[in-house]
């Protein structure tokens, strides 16, 4: 229960500072229903646009989950200094007797809850840019299934940028951790692909995609079942990282009481 306390506590305190993150969100979604919408109105049904209406309405879904990402990281970010808990600027909740790992799953919990709700609140409108796109409905499935795992791992990030101790580098934690992830990513794409047939497929998807397209990229991979291993364990490997460093070294102040 002091988890759901915790959680609780900290999704409200992160959502009423969350309105331009929203309104930034919100963008992409709009802006690709509109888009959407205006275009299927105004103009009768052409094969010609077929392929920049598929490209627009990839960008949007794709630009409001690098800004999901990018916001449940910003959340970590703002945190009170934890050195004078007298100072008027400490976060009340580091006066309270928590156990760290209660502590670092709350706040986890609670940057989760604070992005969900924000990408709920973009739903309607990036429905309707999926309902009117060309694209298949399992494209922007595949996508949300790999959205929901990658905020909850920034959500993770976050939760150890609040908790772990302050050091002169502290604030290029997430740059740091995500430049790393980026890098991994990469070594792990590029030692399970096929290089050329990875080139040209990817090079005919950037330029019109479509499911077709998507399809080569997928196949142009030797090992499919390796890079979802390697990629699950890279994956695995950070949320164990997140939750040690969060929860060490007096990352909670539970452990003074």
């Amino acid at each position: 229960m002091r988890v759901l306390a915790l959680a609780r506590y900290r999704f409200w305190t992160t959502l009423r500072s969350a309105g331009p993150i929203l309104g930034l969100a919100f963008g992409p979604a709009f802006a690709g229903a509109a888009f959407e919408t205006l275009l299927s109105k105004w103009f009768p049904p052409d094969p010609s646009m077929f392929s920049a209406q598929a490209a627009f309405a990839l960008i949007a879904w794709l630009a409001h989950c690098a800004i999901l990402i990018g916001a449940s990281l910003t959340f970590g970010s703002v945190k009170a200094s934890r050195t004078d808990l007298t100072s008027a600027m400490s976060d009340l909740i580091d006066s309270t007797p928590i156990e760290p790992r209660v502590r670092f799953i709350g706040e986890m919990l609670g940057v989760l809850g604070t992005t969900l709700m924000i990408h709920l609140c973009c739903l309607p409108g990036l429905a309707i840019t999926a309902a009117l796109s060309p694209h298949p409905t399992v494209m922007f499935v595949c996508i949300e299934a790999v959205l929901i795992p990658m905020i909850a791992l920034s959500s993770a990030s976050a939760a150890w940028r609040r908790l772990a101790p302050p050091t002169r580098w502290g604030s290029t934690r997430a740059a740091r951790s995500g430049l790393v992830f980026v890098i991994l990513v990469s070594i792990i794409v590029l030692s399970t692909r096929n290089v050329a047939t990875f080139r040209d497929a990817a090079g005919g998807f950037l330029s019109s995609p479509s499911m077709r397209k998507w399809q080569l990229v997928a196949a142009s991979f030797d090992n499919p079942f390796l890079l979802f291993v390697l990629l699950g364990i890279l994956y695995i490997g950070y949320m164990t990282f997140f939750y040690i460093a969060g929860t060490r070294d007096r990352a909670a102040l539970g452990e003074i009481a």
